[in-house]
């Protein structure tokens, strides 16, 4: 009878904990903002399918809700007040957590004195007086060799990211060290097939996270899932030695490369014993700038594909503005504004990266009346703000001209943030449009951008790596008779 009554006051303390427990989970929850339940453990990632269930969620909670993903608790911003206030504005919710796989805090991740120093360091190269002036000079080089690859599927079908790749992986290499590389060189090859390797890095997969947090495990594991942490110590590698060769050489650090910037600055020698921060701000440029590149012209060629009218009308804009004596420069923007609005429509509706990168609030807060928790994640749902019928109508629709004033002038409505919010927003903004103004202009001056005949339009069938991805598609690039000049001159350069 005492084992019975024992048993039964041990199933009791139990159930009183348990019921505790619960009770305190639910308090707790009505202090967060609104949003699903999920599972234990694993939150709501088992439910998580891309952007479209963020849009799912914002359809039924608001403007604000929190979604437990794992052990994170991250809360998402809808709307633009909202944004400007909790992201912009607040002091208390500008940090960031580490990168995954990362050695130092770099421009991405990271926070504190030593990100705030590298951030303006690379805002030097990026955003400087000369800067865009530097960007189409070394982009006009990569253009012509990529016009000449082309020529050589002019009429084939083929796949337009490996052929973009070399360019811009050479674009970034002149950014971070002043200069270029020979396609053929054998450095250049490796490099680009060791940057190929985060094309399937998804940061939320297990495996990722494996591989980040128990690499000595991951590795005993069959797997054929990319390393992130093998992909970082192998970038780490390259440009270590180039910040070496560089410290070696006779010149003075006197270019506006990464490199360059970073050993002139007398404040980054006094508070770094090492080249970490230099080498990971190096290894972000490359991870953000390429894959978010190719991920932006992907999607700019296939609606391109989808919308035969809007790539007509950008070939009337050239042929007026620019004619065929010449090949179009950063310089001509403003006399090709429904060109731009395409590029800005390509950002607006495919949502490279759905949201921002999670900002982490540095101590308990209160955001929009409620209670958010120290080390919360809060981020600006982009995917969400690039779709509201009240800002943008019919808001799935590819419609450049929603970019345009009835002057044919170019507008930039106050939710268009495709590169996030300062100070936490992509330093490579500038980069990107410069990169797919040229690639856009040069291309479709020479030629005109279809599916493989008889073949269907390719799906936007997309997925979630680093940023938001299409799946492999094909494209034929077919000659315009105006371009004939342009095409036998690409046709006799050879790549150097």
């Amino acid at each position: 009878m005492d084992v019975v009554f024992a048993v039964s006051g041990v199933t009791g303390i139990l159930l009183t904990v348990a019921a505790s427990l619960i009770c305190f989970t639910f308090i707790r929850r009505r202090q967060l903002p609104p949003g699903p339940w999920g599972v234990p453990l694993l939150g709501c990632l088992p439910f998580w399918k891309g952007p479209e269930t963020n849009s799912e969620w914002y359809n039924q909670y608001g403007d604000i809700y929190s979604v437990r993903m794992g052990s994170s608790l991250i809360v998402y911003l809808n709307s633009m007040p909202l944004v400007n206030k909790y992201l912009k504005d607040s002091v208390d919710i500008i940090d960031r957590p580490p990168g995954p796989a990362a050695i130092g805090q770099g421009i991405l991740f990271g926070s504190g004195q030593k990100w705030r120093l590298n951030r303006t360091l690379c805002l030097h190269t990026l955003w400087g007086d000369k800067a865009e002036q530097a960007f189409h000079r070394h982009l006009q080089n990569e253009a012509t060799d990529l016009l000449a690859q082309l020529e050589r599927f002019s009429e084939r079908e083929m796949n337009l990211t490996e052929t973009l790749r070399p360019c811009i992986v050479n674009g970034l290499c002149t950014l971070i060290r002043g200069s270029r590389f020979s396609y053929t060189d054998p450095d250049f090859v490796s490099l680009v097939a060791l940057l190929r390797g985060a094309d399937d890095v998804d940061l939320l997969s297990l495996s990722t996270a494996l591989s980040v947090k128990l690499p000595k495990l991951w590795a005993l594991i069959p797997h054929q899932s990319p390393d992130l942490a093998e992909i970082t110590a192998g970038l780490a590698s390259v440009i270590g030695r180039w910040v070496a060769e560089r410290r070696q050489s006779c010149e003075k650090y006197s270019s506006d490369s990464l490199i360059d910037v970073f050993l002139n600055s007398e404040q980054y020698q006094q508070i770094n014993s090492t080249d970490d921060e230099m080498v990971q701000s190096a290894i972000d440029m490359f991870n953000g700038g390429l894959v978010a590149s190719l991920s932006g012209l992907e999607f700019l060629f296939l609606y391109l594909i989808h919308n035969p009218d809007v790539q007509s009308r950008i070939q009337g804009e050239i042929d007026d503005a620019i004619g065929s004596d010449r090949k179009p420069s950063w310089v001509d923007q403003s006399k090709l504004p429904y060109t731009v609005a395409t590029v800005m429509e390509t950002l607006r509706l495919a949502c490279i990266t759905p949201s921002t990168l999670p900002h982490v609030a540095t101590r308990d807060v209160t955001v929009h009346g409620y209670s958010v928790p120290k080390g919360s994640g809060v981020v600006a749902s982009i995917f969400c703000l690039h779709r509201q019928s009240a800002q943008h109508e019919d808001p799935e629709t590819f419609n450049p001209e929603r970019f345009l004033n009835k002057d044919s002038t170019l507008r930039t409505p106050s939710d268009f943030i495709p590169f996030g919010v300062a100070p936490r927003n992509c330093p490579g903004d500038r980069w990107f449009h410069v990169l797919a103004f040229l690639i856009l202009t040069w291309v479709l001056q020479s030629y005109s951008v279809s599916q493989p005949q008889g073949e269907e339009l390719p799906p936007f069938k997309t997925k979630m790596r680093i940023v938001r991805r299409l799946e492999p598609y094909s494209l034929v690039l077919t000659p315009r008779k105006t371009s004939s000049k342009f095409v036998s001159e690409n046709k006799s350069q050879d790549i150097n």
